[in-house]
Formats: C-alpha cells, sequence, structure tokens
C-alpha cells in the first residue's frame, strides 16, 4: 500500500500485514450486504489469473465507513503461475455526488414537465414513472400482439375493431380508437423497432403500448405533446396529438430502458 491508498482507507500498512484483505476492505458492498469471498473477483484472479476493472463498487474504511471506488485488478504471475494480484484503485467519492445531483435534477426537471403537461392538458396527459404507471392499468386482458413491423399494424387494428364491434362500440367511436391505437404502434415501430402491445377492458378501454427503445427526449416532450405537426428524430412526432384528440386519458413513462404509453377511452 502506498500512502495515498493508506490515508484513503485509513489504514497504516502495518497494520495490514497478516490480515485477510478481503474480509478487512472488501466484504461488504455499498447497500451494506455481505460480499462472500467466493464472490469476491479480486480474490478470483488468483484462480482465473484475469483481469478485472470495475467503475463502481466500495472499500471498507478502518472506521467503518465505505469508500466508493473504481478499481483494476490485474495477476502478479512468476513461472507461468498467479502468486497474487495488484489492485490499484481510484476514491470516486466526488463522480458519485456529482451523478446523485445530476440524478436529482433529471427528476426536478421531469416533475416539472409533468406538472406543466397536466396543467395544460387538463389532465388529461400525466407523465408517470415506470414504477408507477402501473397504478393506472385497469381491466382485464382481452387481447396482446407483438408489433415489430408496419404492416403489422393494420391486421392488429382490424382485430381490435372486431372486438369493438363486439362488445357494441358505435362506428364513430371504433374509428376513433383505432387511430389513436394505430399512431402508436406506427410509432413505436418507426422509433422503437416495435414492441407489444394490451387491451385491458373494465367499466373504461384500454390500450397499452410498450417498447424498449431509447426514450423519448424531455427537452422534446412539451412540443412533441402539444405542437401540431411537430416532428423530429427521437420524438413521437405528431402522433402525441392525434391520440390526445381521441383518448380520454394518456399515461406515458419513458426513459433510456423504453417507453410505456397508456391511452384510456371511455366506451361512448
Amino acid at each position: 500500500m502506498n500512502p495515498t491508498a493508506e490515508r484513503l482507507l485509513g489504514w497504516p500498512a502495518e497494520e495490514l500485514l497478516g490480515k485477510d484483505l478481503h474480509e478487512t476492505i472488501h466484504f461488504k458492498r455499498a447497500d451494506g450486504t455481505c460480499v462472500r469471498p467466493e464472490e469476491c473477483h479480486i480474490l478470483e484472479i488468483n484462480n482465473s489469473g484475469g483481469v478485472y476493472r470495475t467503475e463502481a463498487d466500495v472499500f471498507a474504511r478502518k472506521d467503518g465507513t465505505t469508500l466508493p471506488v473504481a478499481f483494476i485488478s490485474t495477476p502478479v504471475i512468476e513461472d507461468k503461475r498467479v502468486v497474487g494480484s495488484v489492485t490499484a484503485f481510484q476514491d470516486i467519492t466526488d463522480r458519485k455526488r456529482m451523478e446523485a445531483e445530476l440524478e436529482r435534477r433529471r427528476e426536478q426537471e421531469k416533475q416539472i414537465y409533468a406538472d406543466a403537461m397536466a396543467a395544460v392538458t387538463g389532465g388529461q396527459f400525466l407523465l408517470c414513472a415506470y414504477e408507477n404507471i402501473g397504478d393506472h392499468r385497469r381491466g382485464r386482458v382481452v387481447l396482446s400482439h407483438d408489433v415489430t413491423k408496419p404492416e403489422e399494424i393494420h391486421p392488429v387494428r382490424a382485430l381490435l375493431g372486431l372486438y369493438l364491434l363486439e362488445r357494441g362500440v358505435s362506428l364513430d367511436r371504433r374509428y376513433e380508437i383505432q387511430i389513436a391505437a394505430a399512431e402508436a404502434l406506427g410509432n413505436m415501430v418507426k422509433y422503437a423497432a416495435g414492441g407489444r402491445m394490451e387491451i385491458r377492458a373494465d367499466e373504461v378501454l384500454q390500450i397499452e403500448v410498450v417498447d424498449s427503445g431509447p426514450g423519448i427526449n424531455f427537452a422534446m416532450l412539451p412540443r412533441s405533446v402539444l405542437m401540431l405537426g411537430f416532428s423530429t428524430k427521437g420524438t413521437l412526432g405528431f402522433g402525441f396529438t392525434i391520440m390526445l384528440e381521441f383518448a380520454d386519458h394518456l399515461y406515458l413513462a419513458t426513459g433510456p430502458a423504453g417507453t410505456t404509453i397508456i391511452l384510456e377511452f371511455q366506451w361512448s
């Protein structure tokens, strides 16, 4: 251990001599859970002879607190045998603090967008977090279908129309629901290479479209929702205005992991 490592960990090198290094500084994760020796990538190097690198781990200080670190561990080889390893680590406390602040600002920005669009649309458009959008699902699934190509949209739209006909929905209302659903599916195929649609029914009808695409840029979201004809790569273009024209409510969760849209309709 060099002086910098001693300072960061609070352990003088001579006090670590004879101790199990894993059980002393690498025995727990950031959430406090235990890292068993068989789960330790640093120890594994002694068997595999490989190199291990991580940008997010923690070491334990002498006082019991944890130090966020990025590190690389490489084997020490003598006579073609692994006789140990060397670990070089970096304190990433400031980086983690900056990441947390950036995430806080993103969430704050998202909430501003959500509040503004809900107000402007009279509560018709609701921007949700991934973990909360499920709170808005209603009814049982009556139809589900994967859609990955443009030519698959028309058959799904026809199935939806047949279901609505069987439910006694008027021609005009069937047309409105089908148009909104086709718009959501078309944008899903265009911008996210497809996904899955589910139709649920109880007192209301819901059409949910889920993809694993790149998500919608929040900076573009207000204009793509509220400005007729607005379109740019990476947004759903003018589709929102069409969907909002016919749907009674539109729930949206979007981010790097994909986009989920729930269109909700009264039966008449």
